[in-house]
């Protein structure tokens, strides 16, 4: 970090990242856990669209508020910006996934529901890419590797989610298909929300755990200096 800014020019930005983090950390289990419950039940039902735009809308609030950190940095408020962007795509295509639930037989609305769920995972993509952005700027080298290291492993990770979820959203729109992948496009129609749950659930608890040593270094920092 630059050392000639102003010491309460630096809390202030610091403090902006802080609570920026925190609301992204919490965001990412509550849209996970709100995503599938509007999916599969009618457990939020009467409550709407509010759920998804309320765990969207927290991402989306804590990504503003770490926009004023290090605003000179190009690189950073580079990638920063197309993360942003992916979390404003999931927050205007987040209603479209309770319609679908209440209307499965409306094609628009499936459609839309896919798109959200590659959305989402792009926007996961690129949070890693973020969370490693901002750890070139701090100075502390053990948390850089730890942060290449893990956000690697996501990236590939996720690369491999993204080509499986195109490859099963593309077969349920094949009419006919062979035998075995007929089978396959049965069973996947059976737990398609589960899967899915199942294969984010390892890149979101590793991105949520980057995160959160993210701020323990910060607030040590703070309180060291």
């Amino acid at each position: 970090m630059p050392d000639d800014l102003p010491k309460p020019a630096l809390l202030r930005s610091l403090g902006y990242l802080i609570r920026g983090l925190s609301a992204v950390f919490w965001g990412l289990p509550l849209l996970l856990i709100l995503g599938v419950q509007t999916a599969r039940t009618n457990w939020l039902g009467s409550f709407g669209v509010l759920p998804l735009l309320m765990a969207t809308g927290l991402i989306f609030f804590g990504l503003n508020l770490m926009s004023r950190f290090q605003p000179d940095n190009s690189s950073w408020c580079h990638s920063l910006e197309r993360t942003k962007l992916m979390a404003l795509v999931n927050l205007g295509m987040s209603p479209f996934l309770f319609w679908w639930h209440q209307f499965p037989q409306e094609e628009f609305f499936s459609i839309a529901a896919s798109v959200l769920a590659i959305a989402s995972l792009f926007f996961l993509f690129n949070l890693n890419s973020l969370l490693r952005q901002l750890t070139a700027i701090l100075p502390d080298e053990t948390l850089r590797y730890e942060t290449r290291v893990f956000t690697t492993l996501n990236h590939y990770m996720l690369g491999i989610i993204i080509l499986c979820l195109t490859f099963m959203l593309t077969i349920q729109q094949i009419d006919e298909l062979p035998q075995m992948l007929a089978h396959v496009r049965f069973q996947i129609i059976q737990s398609n929300a589960w899967l899915i749950v199942l294969w984010v659930l390892l890149p979101v608890a590793m991105t949520m755990a980057l995160i959160w040593k993210i701020k323990e270094v910060l607030f040590t920092s703070l309180c060291g200096g």
